[in-house]
């Protein structure tokens, strides 16, 4: 990850050096030096990365390179707030001149004085790491960078699926056999990527499997096993909705109540916990089950195999040399001349090998290979050290995944890592994730070109190389979410460290580490260690009704804030101490209204309101939100006004409902200058538009990128 970070560091240095408003002499100098030193250090990256696998001196050193480089982007970050909120952003050197403040200049001279100084002594600080690299001899590697845009709609390639019809014909049999008594366990076991979780896939969307069972039940579990847990998950599959119950007794009787009588098919997908007592009491309610009902359990240990009583256990054993073969040059030669094949054969056979039959692997280390055109890009992996270095370390991690990782391109490290905020089975929305990357400042565009899309090529570059899978698409064939592969997951986790602090479901842990992007569960404090924090991620069904005042006081650096799904009534108005917050999102909470010092948050690009039912106002000022890209409240009933001047947010693309005012509101004039707008818009009431060339103003005609627009317009009386 500090190649990537340093990229984007580098990057934000060089804008605002080559920016339209320059810094102070001084804060230049140091700015420079600061690129100059970053540029050194970063040639040695990529070797400072693979000797971390082993060397905790050196995952130490990259952890102090990679604050240093935090410090700097919030520094940067520091700077364009006083350039944003200066005026000095205005183009117009009329309206510049006639502005001009003695006291503001002066206000703004002894602030870029005070980051001056405070760059000083970071410079000093990256000096002093810089001075350290001599005792890790570290090699320089100069990466050629590859950017590939695209696009795939693919969803779930049942042609890759190789070597498993033997296996699911196997599971079928025994699924649809109706001998013995009470309810079967059928137990998958096999390594890590090995294929359980797409056997059981397969069998579990089998036309016979599906006619012959009444009821159909998946849950994939954590290694944190909860009986109270795990029967939450299976009533909330049952009925479709969510289950706010957490008393045990109540839960398994409503279940008996739900299952009863039913022919079902349980898939517990990832089982990990060998308590057989634990199992037994989990499975109590289960019972109540119509003869035949099964449950299909898959694991990588045949002990827990048998903790959970299984009947009949099938070992999923890897793909055979010629299967995994047939796998990895579907990709790896993809688009490739016969030629290319024949000189690149041999060393791909050995690549495959390295594989060890993982079909995860075979398919991930497949996409990397498609981009190395030479026989010495595919001699380098063959002899990379990373296959001997991870299994003698026993990190847990696939060789091939992690080879996969450090060839991606650096832009993509980040966006991946990143990933790992969310817990294991979580469905990622990518409109989301795209917008959370945007946040972090992850996504690098050129000029002219939208910064969601080349986010959403992000999305899909990463969707090519096999980190995402079980990939939703609405009916146009445009993906709206997806899931990590647990092994991957385990990689990002792996790769973020210390950076990234995931909130999984039954486990809750402290605030020892000063993370910088986390998921939480809840907002208990003490805060003090979330200081650094960029991203603060509130995940669950939380019933948390109340922001802690002290909160805002401690993140004062952060990028992201999701609250949404909580119970909130109200935010603070110290939020306003947000000033480096790009993306909100207060969606399906109880918020009522929003403060007015929400108009600070100059730097705010994604306001997420979409199902706040009690909303009834936006702020005055949400015209001086001038970086909003996105203002979502869909479905807000009770919203009956848009605020004056939403029409200078020339910036939006996201604008989901707007209600025309005939006095102190939006009049549909302000709609002219919104010419990004794309989605979905709704006007409302219309019948408040008394003249045709008032309606002319909104410029509907130019709103090229709108998808789809309703038109509300109600009956006047007579009155009216």
């Amino acid at each position: 990850m500090a190649d990537a970070l340093i990229t984007i560091v580098l990057r934000n240095l060089n804008a605002i050096l080559e920016g339209e408003v320059r810094p102070l002499v001084a804060v230049a100098g140091e700015l420079k030096k600061l690129s100059s030193s970053f540029t050194a250090i970063q040639a040695l990256i990529a070797d400072a990365e693979t000797q971390q696998i082993e060397n905790k001196s050196v995952r130490d050193w990259l952890k102090k390179l990679k604050d240093v480089a935090y410090d700097v982007d919030d520094v940067l970050d520091e700077w364009r707030i006083l350039h944003l909120t200066s005026g000095s952003h205005v183009s117009d050197d009329k309206v510049r001149a006639c502005s001009f403040s003695p006291l503001l200049f002066f206000k703004k001279l002894k602030s870029q004085r005070r980051i001056s100084n405070r760059i000083k002594t970071i410079r000093e600080r990256l000096d002093e790491i810089g001075d350290e690299k001599i005792k890790y001899q570290f090699s320089e590697v100069r990466r050629v960078e590859t950017h590939d845009h695209r696009k795939t709609t693919s969803l779930v390639d049942k042609s890759e699926i190789r070597g498993r019809s033997e296996d699911q014909d196997i599971v079928i049999s025994k699924l649809l056999c109706r001998e013995g008594k009470g309810i079967d366990v059928i137990s998958l076991v096999g390594t890590g990527g090995i294929g359980k979780t797409t056997l059981a896939q397969l069998v579990y969307n089998d036309e016979k499997v599906k006619n012959h069972f009444t009821r159909r039940i998946w849950v994939c579990l954590t290694e944190d096993f909860s009986i109270t847990g795990v029967t939450k998950m299976i009533m909330e599959d049952v009925t479709g909705s969510a289950c706010n119950l957490s008393e045990l007794n109540t839960l398994q009787t409503q279940l008996v109540e739900r299952l009863q009588n039913e022919l079902f098919l349980l898939v517990l997908d990832d089982v990990w916990n060998g308590d057989q007592t634990e199992w037994e009491r989990m499975r109590l309610p289960l019972k109540c089950g119509k003869h035949g009902s099964k449950i299909l359990v898959t694991t990588r240990s045949e002990k827990v195999a048998r903790a959970v009583g299984a009947n009949y256990i099938h070992n999923v054993i890897g793909l055979s040399n010629d299967e995994c073969w047939l796998l990895f040059s579907s990709r790896a030669f993809a688009g490739r001349e016969r030629d290319e094949y024949m000189e690149l054969e041999d060393t791909g056979r050995q690549i495959v090998e390295k594989c060890k039959g993982v079909p995860l692997s075979v398919k991930t280390i497949g996409s990397v290979m498609q981009r190395k055109r030479t026989a010495e890009d595919w001699e380098c992996i063959l002899k990379s050290e990373i296959w001997a270095i991870l299994e003698e370390a026993e990190k847990g991690i696939i060789p091939a995944l992690l080879l996969s990782y450090y060839n991606l391109p650096i832009h993509l490290k980040q966006c991946f890592a990143y990933c790992s905020i969310f817990p294991k089975d979580y469905w990622i929305q990518k409109d989301t994730l795209v917008q959370l990357w945007m946040a972090q400042g992850f996504i690098s565009t050129e000029k002219g070109s939208e910064v969601e899309e080349v986010g959403g090529d992000y999305f899909d570059d990463l969707l090519r190389h096999s980190f995402f899978q079980d990939i939703e698409s609405d009916n146009k064939g445009n993906i709206i979410r997806c899931k990590l592969h647990y092994l991957v997951h385990d990689l990002a986790r792996y790769i973020a460290e210390s950076e990234c602090r995931t909130a999984d479901a039954g486990k809750v842990e402290p605030y020892s580490i000063r993370y910088r992007h986390s998921s939480l569960l809840s907002l208990d404090g003490p805060f003090h260690n979330l200081r650094s924090s960029r991203t603060l991620l509130l995940l669950g069904r939380s019933r948390i009704q109340k922001i802690p005042p002290k909160l805002f006081d401690h993140v004062k650096f952060l990028r992201a804030l999701d609250l949404s799904g909580s119970h909130i009534t109200q935010l603070p108005c110290s939020i306003a101490k947000l000033r480096h917050l790009r993306y909100l999102n207060l969606s399906r909470t109880d918020i009522v209204e929003l403060p007015e010092s929400m108009d600070s948050l100059c730097n705010l690009k994604s306001l997420k309101l979409n199902r706040c039912a009690s909303l009834c106002n936006l702020p005055k000022g949400t015209s001086k939100l001038i970086s909003l890209r996105h203002l979502e409240i869909e479905e807000t009933q009770e919203l009956k006004h848009t605020p004056q001047g939403i029409g200078r947010l020339s910036s939006l693309r996201t604008l989901s409902k707007f209600v025309v005012q005939d006095e102190d509101g939006c009049n549909i004039g302000e709609l002219g200058n919104l010419d990004l707008l794309s989605g979905s818009l709704e006007i409302k009431n219309l019948e408040k538009v008394a003249r045709e060339d008032e309606a002319r103003k909104a410029e509907l005609k130019k709103k090229q990128h709108l998808q789809t627009m309703i038109l509300h317009c109600e009956e006047k009386t007579k009155d009216e």
